[in-house]
């Protein structure tokens, strides 16, 4: 393996813990104060989608599934916090052809 592809194979690993960390405590927060907005679950559901579409395992999973469960209450304050993380189209086709070999076996 070369230089680039273990680069490659870094950053991508750093992209996940990066969502694993957001996911999670995204979780907690909202498990902690018993419901979230809508802004917020709609937020919480990409950083799942993307999570995933990493590689992502049954850990973030089991904190979102909790946190599926609580009520929408728009009468809390919306603090959740932007950021922005660029996944390339590179990425997730290369998690997708991953997946795809893992199916086929």
């Amino acid at each position: 393996m070369g230089n680039v592809e273990k680069d490659f194979l870094l950053l991508r690993e750093q992209n996940l813990l990066f969502y694993r960390y957001q996911l999670i405590n995204a979780c907690k927060k909202y498990l902690s104060q018993g419901s979230m907005t809508q802004n917020q679950f709609d937020q919480l559901s990409e950083l799942h989608k993307i999570y995933n579409a990493l590689g992502g395992n049954s850990q973030g999973d089991l904190y979102y599934n909790k946190t599926l469960a609580l009520p929408i209450n728009n009468d809390l304050e919306d603090d959740f916090e932007d950021f922005e993380l660029h996944v390339t189209s590179k990425d997730m086709r290369a998690h997708e052809n991953k997946k795809n070999k893992e199916n086929e076996n």
